[in-house]
C-alpha cells in the first residue's frame, strides 16, 4: 500500500505511539485493519541496528512504503501489533 498522501498524518501516528508507550510503559497492544493476528514487527532488527535504522524507517515513511504504526513498531522492540481483520469474513 502506498502511503504518499497521509505521509504527515502517518508521522503523526508514529510519533502519537511512541508518546503513549513513554506515558504507559507497561505494554500496549496495536490494533491495525488490513491484517489478522499478531504481526511480526521486527524484520527490519537483524539487519539494522541504531540510527541507520531510524534513517531508513524515516526514508521509507516518506516514500509512503510504510505507514506510521510500522514506523514506531520497527523501531520499537517493545511494540505488540494485532492485527484486528476476521480473515473467515473474507474467504
Amino acid at each position: 500500500m502506498i502511503y504518499t498522501v497521509t505521509i504527515p498524518v502517518q508521522s503523526n501516528i508514529a510519533e502519537s505511539l511512541r508518546a503513549i508507550t513513554a506515558q504507559y510503559p507497561q505494554g500496549l497492544v496495536i490494533g491495525v485493519e488490513g491484517n489478522s493476528g499478531w504481526l511480526d514487527t521486527q524484520r527490519f532488527n537483524a539487519i539494522l541496528i541504531g540510527e541507520l535504522k531510524n534513517k531508513v524507517m524515516d526514508r521509507l515513511l516518506r516514500a509512503g512504503i510504510i505507514s506510521g504504526w510500522e514506523k514506531y513498531a520497527d523501531t520499537h522492540k517493545e511494540a505488540l501489533v494485532y492485527g484486528v481483520e476476521n480473515n473467515t469474513l473474507y474467504l
